[in-house]
């Protein structure tokens, strides 16, 4: 069955007193429409992902290259769930009924993870060992979750970097959580960059990490469960997020301390030194040109 464009999170439109629609109530995030008609109005309020929209608003006489300019106005404020048009760069996105996710590593935050995405829609969430060959597929995962015991690191995500597949590491131990950044099908930053920034500033970075993860205690890692559900909620939030092709901050990660759970976002930046992302920006340089 196809997957329409809805409304996300049941959001209805809401009307103000100027004769305008406003959806939301973030004035940073929201949205308003003036000039609709009632026929338009319902049939925003229809928006629910069980038919084809466009099909709908022609049956009931609305002009639908006005509805497919309301339908990209919803799309670029990040008001729709479902498929969307593919970004620059970008392959065409799947939505979350039809999109494949893997979740590798048997940390226990990737059980927590996978049900919140199955209850999200994704129908098909599989986990798999944190090594080992990759299995055979005809459809490669939408996207990775790279579940380390410790901080993600540059091989952890290589065979996913070479295949164009999006991943994402989690990480999470009894210091804190460490989500993103997401690393694109096509260029960055990818892991290779961070490992690479954190060596900058920290020459004994790659040892002190190697053995974070080799220390990693399963057993009390698990018996946290707050931090897990922390750690699995801020996953499946950005996972939804690039399986609907919502606009995602490029190389934004996020760090939860523990026992207080300050949160810290950090930006990376591709690392003039990565010959994957040099490369990645080269190809796209010529193919612009």
């Amino acid at each position: 069955m196809p997957e329409w464009p809805r409304l996300r999170d049941r959001l209805a439109p809401l009307m103000r007193l100027d004769g305008t629609v406003q959806f939301g109530l973030d004035p940073s995030r929201g949205l308003r429409i003036g000039g609709l008609s009632e026929p338009e109005i319902g049939w925003l309020r229809a928006l629910d992902g069980a038919t084809d929209p466009l099909t709908v608003g022609a049956r009931a006489g609305l002009d639908t290259q006005r509805l497919d300019t309301l339908l990209r106005m919803l799309s670029e404020a990040g008001l729709l769930a479902g498929p969307t048009r593919p970004r620059a760069g970008l392959p065409p996105v799947r939505g979350v009924r039809s999109a494949r996710v893997w979740i590798e590593g048997t940390a226990p935050v990737g059980e927590r993870l996978a049900d919140l995405l199955r209850h999200a829609g994704v129908r098909e969430v599989s986990r798999l060992p944190g090594s080992g060959p990759i299995p055979r597929y005809r459809r490669a995962p939408d996207v990775v979750v790279l579940a380390t015991p410790g901080p993600a690191m540059a091989p952890d995500g290589m065979r996913w970097r070479e295949r164009g597949v999006a991943h994402l590491p989690v990480s999470h131990c009894h210091v804190g959580t460490g989500v993103g950044p997401l690393v694109p099908p096509l260029g960055g930053p990818c892991l290779e960059c961070i490992d690479r920034a954190r060596a900058d500033r920290d020459p004994s970075w790659e040892w002190v990490a190697a053995q974070a993860r080799t220390q990693a205690d399963p057993l009390e890692t698990s018996r946290d469960d707050a931090g897990i559900a922390i750690a699995a909620g801020l996953a499946a939030r950005l996972v939804l997020a690039h399986l609907e092709g919502l606009p995602l901050p490029v190389g934004v990660a996020f760090e939860v301390a523990n026992p207080w759970p300050g949160v810290r976002q950090h930006r990376w930046r591709v690392h003039p030194g990565c010959p994957l992302c040099t490369q990645d920006l080269a190809q796209q340089t010529t193919m612009g040109a």
